[in-house]
């Protein structure tokens, strides 16, 4: 009897430490990924010109307000989220693309 909330006070200890462990875990493959991504963010659009495309169109829908397909069919959920966002620079663009590898290292 006087045992049981012993018992039950190791288990709880061992499960933080388990999840504290977990946690530095996390911590370090997202901080990993971040700073992976880091030479990559300042090279520009690269030499794809399906890049400089996007950007370019990004840059007249947030000027004109008005939406033009960067190629066609078109991408508009690419093109119009790239127009409202706040920055209109390659390294902003890179970082942005960044973020969902980020983001799924949180939540996963």
């Amino acid at each position: 009897m006087f045992l049981k909330p012993i018992k039950e006070l190791f288990f709880k200890i061992q499960m933080l430490k388990h999840q504290s462990r977990e946690k530095i875990v996390h911590v370090l493959l997202f901080l990993g990924i971040l700073i992976s991504r880091f030479p990559f963010i300042e090279y520009g659009y690269g030499i794809d010109p399906d890049a400089w495309r996007v950007a370019s169109v990004a840059n007249t829908i947030y000027t004109t307000r008005d939406y033009v397909a960067s190629r066609l069919p078109g991408y508009p959920v690419q093109e119009i989220t790239y127009a409202l966002l706040p920055f209109k620079n390659a390294e902003g663009f890179n970082f942005f693309d960044s973020s969902p590898k980020l983001i799924m290292c949180i939540v996963f």
